[in-house]
């Protein structure tokens, strides 16, 4: 059931965006996505926080065993966390710094798994925690590339962006 907190902060949020529409509008109409410093800009903004602060993302997916001439077979789902944190190296590169924690977890019930069984094999497995990084990636202005490949002066580009109304 829903609280009466969670409604009303709900309306004020709606109240709030309505308001601000003409403001939005000015905001993307003064945008020039052709520039390709202000296009990865604008792109880092929507994925991440300008001023380096950590964002955190819920990661939840599926994996499935593909062989070639069968239909793919459901194994089991996946969830986990990931923290990044961008950091701009020139008008035409970020630096996006990130770690991940992820579980397995039964098809069928969600649960977190500790042993599975291969369907392919039959052998019963361990399945492990899933840790990476920290892992740094560069963006640029029509890529992202591990920042160990990141070029010293990259190209100016720019990423496609699809406008929908205003």
């Amino acid at each position: 059931m829903t609280s009466r907190r969670a409604v009303l902060g709900g309306l004020a949020g709606l109240a709030a965006l309505t308001t601000s529409e003409a403001g939005l509008a000015a905001t993307a109409a003064a945008l020039n996505l052709d520039d390709p410093a202000e296009n990865l800009r604008s792109y880092i903004k929507l994925r991440g926080d300008l001023a380096g602060e950590p964002v955190f993302d819920v990661i939840r997916g599926c994996i499935y065993g593909l062989v070639q001439g069968q239909p793919a077979r459901p194994l089991f789902r996946t969830v986990g966390a990931q923290q990044t944190t961008y950091s701009p190296r020139s008008p035409l590169e970020y630096r996006a710094t990130t770690r991940y924690i992820g579980f397995l977890l039964d098809w069928s019930t969600e649960r977190g798994l500790r042993t599975w069984s291969n369907p392919y094999t039959g052998a019963d497995c361990q399945v492990p925690v899933t840790r990476y990084g920290p892992a740094e990636m560069s963006f640029l202005g029509d890529r992202m590339v591990p920042a160990t490949l990141a070029p010293d002066r990259p190209e100016p580009a720019r990423r496609p962006w699809y406008v929908l109304g205003d």
